[in-house]
């Protein structure tokens, strides 16, 4: 496996915030906690959208003349509808009073889809060829590493939580702070890889 240590300034920008964010703790006071987070969750639901087009559109995986190519990246495109979906609640955030069954099948639907596109060869094929000939860009999968488990243990208590959680009633808002330099640092990873394959 190959490592790129290249390290830009966005992702030094990135590293910075997860240090930074713990700063809002001190400045709570100020800000109105339940809508700034929601405003950010409206954030990370737009964002994420926008991988998901930016990725088909820009990879055009139904073009791919290569089969392993083709549903590398159309499997890519569902991994950012899927953490669309799962941001969303399966849709609950827009249509709550809709039967809880709605949203289990859109969950089924979308993770059973990621689930079952590795039974084809040519995927798994392409998954190890990625593996063994891109070289992997490591600060910004740290970067995206690093923001996940800071993220979870804010949101379920784990050791170290009180380092970026200073106060139990900001938990949602400093979760949802930490989920930004993650979905930006996935981002600029899968980006890292769709100009390797551009240029193939």
């Amino acid at each position: 496996m190959k490592v790129d240590k290249t390290i830009s300034w966005p992702i030094v920008i990135l590293w910075g915030s997860l240090f930074l964010i713990p700063l809002f703790n001190n400045l709570s006071q100020n800000l109105n906690i339940d809508l700034a987070t929601k405003t950010i969750e409206y954030f990370q639901s737009i964002t994420l959208i926008f991988c998901a087009f930016f990725t088909w559109f820009y990879m055009k995986p139904l073009q791919q003349k290569i089969q392993g190519m083709k549903l590398f990246w159309l499997w890519a495109t569902i991994w950012w509808i899927t953490l669309f979906g799962r941001g969303i609640n399966w849709g609950r955030e827009f249509f709550p009073n809709l039967d809880h069954i709605y949203f289990r099948l859109v969950s089924v639907v979308l993770i059973g889809s990621l689930v079952l596109m590795l039974f084809a060869s040519p995927l798994r094929k392409s998954i190890v060829f990625h593996l063994k000939n891109t070289a992997i860009p490591l600060w910004s999968l740290l970067l995206t590493l690093c923001a996940f488990l800071i993220s979870d243990s804010v949101e379920h208590h784990r050791f170290l939580s009180s380092i970026f959680l200073h106060h139990a009633e900001l938990q949602s808002f400093i979760e949802e702070l930490y989920e930004i330099p993650l979905i930006i640092g996935l981002f600029i990873s899968s980006l890292y890889f769709m100009k390797k394959d551009k240029s193939l």
